[in-house]
């Protein structure tokens, strides 16, 4: 018998399964295996993965600074797909669209236009492409548009689309007209237009003519990012140190935090969301295009704290240094523990944050750390340039 370090039940050992307490979303799959555990129970592997994981990486923000960072590693020179950009939900209603149907707009890497036709779920509204398990079951179309400057890189263009919308019953219609493209098209997934695509090409043609601008409505869920943040910090905890630090009332804040439902008092946490820090503060403690996540020391209080690209960054206090036995105050000597992810790369880098902010300072380099960021300038301005 083991008990969840999420829903806090007892239950049999056959019960439990891995979980990466960082999600794979953020490259958890391959950092240390201190931030694994199998003292999850499936069902909170499951339920927490699809509504508490999801919801944070789905959020608008959230989803396009993750998807940026591959294209800041983009080798033209090793040309790859790269992931559309989710643009929101627009505002155009194509024929035959349905009651229950959004249609959202997405932008590929060169400027190309998607409209893609999905489900709408009122109750996972703010989801950049809907909600995961209904797309993954339903049939939907998506009618792509190619820009001008996709003939730059047109290999890039018909990677990117051939790649759009995988592991989903998407029926992709190119509204464009191509060279041989009864050739080409099939080969990256396209079908051939019925007669209610056909209505639909013509529709959507006419309202990018003429360089139309689109309208989108985005949406944001601000206590799913606050769930996330909590479960983030409760798996860290409970990875790290020892179980005492876990018997006090500010924990239990964290706990009603993770289980928060709208309409229940508002748990007593201290931290900061998305826009809470001024810029410098996220530029020190994140770096271009990764992601950084420290267990940090301030002021005898330990937080948790995770930065997205240097641009959203989110800090959620844990509890006090002095409920830490000697073992576990060891771990925050430098300050606290800095772990960078590069998830395009498939690469982490786990050092002190006193080292960290010697790098970021200039003062003491770090070897990997300038690995990365020379890959980082030697193709910024490919898109650019284009």
């Amino acid at each position: 018998m083991k008990i969840c370090i999420y829903c806090r039940e007892e239950k049999e050992d056959d019960e439990f399964s891995l979980e990466h307490v960082i999600p794979q979303f953020l490259g958890g799959n391959f950092i240390s295996d201190r931030f694994k555990t199998r003292q999850v129970c499936k069902k909170c592997n499951n339920n927490l993965g699809l509504f508490v994981d999801a919801a944070f990486e789905k959020d608008w923000l959230v989803f396009n600074y993750l998807n940026s960072e591959s294209h800041a590693f983009f080798n033209p020179d090793n040309c790859t797909p790269l992931p559309l950009k989710c643009m929101g939900i627009g505002d155009l209603k194509p024929p035959h669209i349905k009651e229950n149907e959004v249609c959202e707009y997405w932008l590929g890497p060169l400027g190309e236009q998607i409209f893609w036709i999905r489900p709408d779920d009122e109750r996972l509204y703010w989801y950049s492409g809907g909600n995961p398990r209904t797309v993954k079951k339903q049939k939907t179309r998506a009618y792509f548009i190619f820009a001008e400057r996709s003939l730059k890189n047109f290999h890039l263009a018909l990677l990117s689309f051939r790649d759009a919308f995988e592991g989903k019953p998407v029926k992709k219609i190119m509204c464009t007209h191509l060279d041989k493209e009864d050739e080409i098209l099939p080969k990256i997934g396209f079908s051939s237009p019925d007669e209610i695509d056909k209505e639909r090409i013509e529709f959507f043609l006419e309202n990018v003519r003429g360089g139309k601008e689109q309208h989108c409505k985005i949406n944001k869920n601000i206590f799913a990012e606050n769930r996330f943040i909590n479960k983030l910090a409760i798996g860290i905890l409970h990875c790290l140190f020892d179980e005492t630090i876990f018997s006090n009332e500010y924990m239990e804040e964290l706990y009603k935090g993770l289980w928060y439902r709208f309409g229940d008092e508002a748990p007593k946490i201290c931290g900061s969301g998305a826009f809470g820090e001024g810029k410098k503060f996220k530029k020190l403690l994140g770096v271009p295009y990764g992601v950084t996540i420290s267990i940090l020391n301030i002021d005898n209080l330990l937080f948790v704290n995770i930065n997205i690209g240097m641009e959203l960054n989110y800090c959620i206090q844990c509890g006090e240094i002095k409920r830490l036995d000697e073992k576990d105050k060891k771990l925050l000597e430098q300050g606290g523990v800095c772990i960078v992810i590069y998830k395009s790369l498939n690469r982490f880098i786990e050092l002190g944050f006193y080292d960290f902010l010697a790098h970021k300072s200039g003062d003491c380099i770090n070897n990997d750390l300038v690995e990365i960021e020379g890959m980082i300038r030697n193709n910024e301005d490919y898109f650019k340039n284009l």
